[in-house]
């Protein structure tokens, strides 16, 4: 019926219908569409494409030869009505108007030549507080995968309070129509390149550069209005181009900058051999060392790749294979392995260590030696729940499908990417894994809570050291201060009474001025790992936990135990702790963890208090894979067929 009466002449049409050929039967002029349009669409399809099956009702009115046609729809129980002279017409118009004002786009300039068309105010009543960008004061480099999202600017020269929500190149062709941007340079690594564009304004040619050609483009753009139309860009970003520092204590991103940097170039080294196949990543994290809060005798301690976690039917009943190959839980590893290092050097040679005596019997870290972590994106988890805003020209709600359970505790899925909230009644259970249930591992953001109150030096280590925790914790893309801040420190602040000498450590929380880009839409198979004094990196294939030759990595569980003994067996202060603990010749991993009394009551504190928040419960891995154990005579180590030969406790690399 719709297709029927569109077809019927209209009165005031008549003077167009006739025809410039006689001989030609007359044809209708297509009059010129005044509808507005989102991204080269209709708003119908725009609303569809956000709220599917969404149902207009038609209502007509007026003469037959002029009808008007009204057309409504209800949305989350308020109703929008339109009217125009086509049922077509009608709809478009209820739709720019539920598109103004009942749903929240990513972009807000979206909405500019919709206001243009629809007279009228109806209340926004979807506005999403936690999801604000430009009025929330800690909201500071909210950015996607991809690229930095720019700071909005001035509309004006003015001192107008009011400000553009576009980016640079966006609002340089608002005053500089068909103005075009280059790119005239690549350089850099693969991982990391770097790109200059430019752009030429009056005669005045103005240079920006980023990590990504949408980037440099921006910061052409910006430079050119600062530049050339004195428009000042609101908490610019701070880059350092410098491989090196001064001795000054830099801002946060310029260390932000450097630890990064110190990070990648590493990798770069001891990458520069390998095949691409092995060096590409998804995730690239590590750990940096410094003397105080600046750059002075920065050390890279370790460097990881990895974003994946082991198949379940992999897991070790004798400690040999790596659950989690996520970066920065990798990263922890890698420092734990440093940490023995460094406990081997104070045994022959005090002064020479980061460690000195504390109470009792333990050792603890020099006040002025910190350490940092660095993570090439937001860790999985609970830190990343929030409306990335990729696309400024996709008209999609910015509403966090999981933004109601921000907070609460998230797993990682067995062959699987990303997370999901944790399951109350979830128990893993050794032959329900190997029957195929799929192996739960807690999110990155819930370890590096966890980090922040019991450590990342682990159980084992906590019989003879101190607690250590991260000074700094940097985060390349994916950065949201709020949000990271949130998942890391907020949600457990409410922890009190914490065991001596464990503390609530609240890390620097910093990012980087140009965020890498996502590399691989997949993640590799494989995880990179090296450790500082290490002649070579270790290749692990993540699905199984274990070296590419089937060996186990020295970062797994076995390893560190026989660490643990042979450093504990040198020390007569420690070798009673290893006596206690020695049944039928054999000395049990879990017995040890279980011997840090101080670090399970923290552990348990921590976990209490997230389900007493409603946060949900951890999930434990299944009690069997920390029951492996080694030979021992209760006065030094001895080793079985089933330990590393070539990796004796006096070898370099034990």
């Amino acid at each position: 019926m719709e297709a029927l009466a569109t077809a019927v002449s209209r009165p005031w049409n008549s003077s167009k219908m006739t025809s410039k050929h006689d001989d030609s039967p007359p044809k209708k002029k297509r009059k010129k569409s005044t509808e507005v349009v989102v991204g080269q669409k209709n708003p119908v399809m725009v609303l569809n494409e956000i709220k599917p099956n969404i149902e207009y009702d038609i209502a007509a009115s007026g003469p037959p030869h002029a009808r008007i046609y009204s057309a409504s729809v209800t949305v989350n129980g308020k109703t929008y009505t339109a009217e125009d002279t086509t049922k077509k017409k009608a709809k478009a118009r209820v739709a720019q108007m539920i598109l103004l004002y009942s749903v929240q786009l990513k972009d807000p300039s979206v909405k500019a030549p919709l206001m243009e068309e629809v007279v009228g105010e109806v209340e926004d009543f979807s506005k999403d507080l936690s999801e604000v960008v430009c009025d929330s004061e800690d909201f500071f480099y909210f950015e996607s995968a991809v690229t930095q999202k720019v700071k909005a600017l001035p509309l004006s020269a003015t001192n107008n309070a009011d400000q553009a929500k576009s980016n640079p190149v966006f609002y340089l062709n608002r005053l500089k129509p068909g103005v075009k941007i280059e790119i005239v340079n690549e350089a850099g690594s693969p991982h990391m390149p770097i790109y200059t564009a430019r752009v030429v304004i009056d005669d005045q040619t103005f240079e920006g550069t980023g990590s990504s050609k949408k980037q440099a483009k921006n910061e052409a753009a910006q430079t050119a209005l600062q530049k050339a139309f004195n428009l000042e860009r609101t908490n610019p970003p701070k880059a350092t181009t410098s491989s090196t520092m001064s001795s000054d204590k830099p801002s946060e991103l310029e260390f932000g900058d450097f630890i990064a940097r110190q990070i990648e170039s590493t990798y770069q080294t001891i990458m520069k051999d390998e095949q691409p196949s092995v060096s590409r990543y998804k995730v690239l994290a590590g750990v940096v060392m410094t003397v105080g809060p600046t750059a002075d005798g920065a050390t890279v301690i370790c460097v990881t790749t990895g974003s994946k976690c082991i198949n379940g039917g992999q897991l070790s009943m004798e400690g040999e294979a790596l659950n989690d190959c996520h970066a920065e839980v990798l990263a922890r590893r890698g420092l734990v392995s440093f940490l023995y290092d460094q406990l081997n050097t104070f045994n022959s040679n005090p002064s020479e260590s980061i460690f000195e005596r504390s109470n009792g019997n333990s050792l603890k870290l020099k006040n002025d030696v910190l350490f940092h972590l660095y993570v090439s994106s937001a860790p999985c988890g609970d830190a990343r729940i929030f409306t990335l805003n990729e696309s400024l020209a996709s008209p999609l709600e910015d509403l966090h499908p999981n933004r109601q359970g921000r907070g609460a505790l998230r797993t990682k899925i067995e062959s699987g990417e990303g997370t999901v909230p944790v399951n109350e009644s979830a128990i893993q259970t050794w032959d329900g894994i190997l029957q195929g249930e799929r192996l739960l591992t807690m999110s990155c953001s819930d370890k590096l809570a966890r980090w922040n109150i019991v450590g990342v030096q682990g159980s084992v280590l906590s019989n003879i050291i101190d607690p250590i925790y991260f000074h700094t914790i940097v985060v390349g893309s994916l950065y949201h201060q709020v949000h990271l801040r949130r998942a890391l420190i907020g949600r457990i602040e409410h922890l009190q009474g914490l065991p001596s000498p464990f503390i609530f450590s609240r890390p620097v929380l910093s990012t980087i001025s140009t965020p890498p880009d996502r590399l691989p839409a997949k993640s590799p198979k494989n995880s990179v790992i090296w450790i500082q004094g290490w002649p070579e990196h270790e290749v692990v294939e993540i699905s199984k936990g274990k070296l590419l030759d089937g060996s186990p990595s020295r970062l797994s569980k076995r390893h560190f135990f026989y660490r643990f003994v042979a450093l504990a067996s040198a020390n007569v202060e420690h070798r009673s702790l290893l006596q206690k603990h020695v049944k039928n010749g054999h000395v049990t991993y879990l017995s040890l963890k279980q011997a840090a009394q101080a670090f399970g009551e923290a552990k348990e504190m921590l976990q209490s208090s997230l389900v007493i928040a409603r946060l949900g419960q951890w999930i434990k891995k299944p009690l069997e894979q920390d029951s492996f154990e080694i030979p021992f005579d209760g006065s030094q180590l001895v080793f079985s067929q089933h330990s590393h030969p070539d990796r004796t406790p006096s070898s370099p690399d034990f």
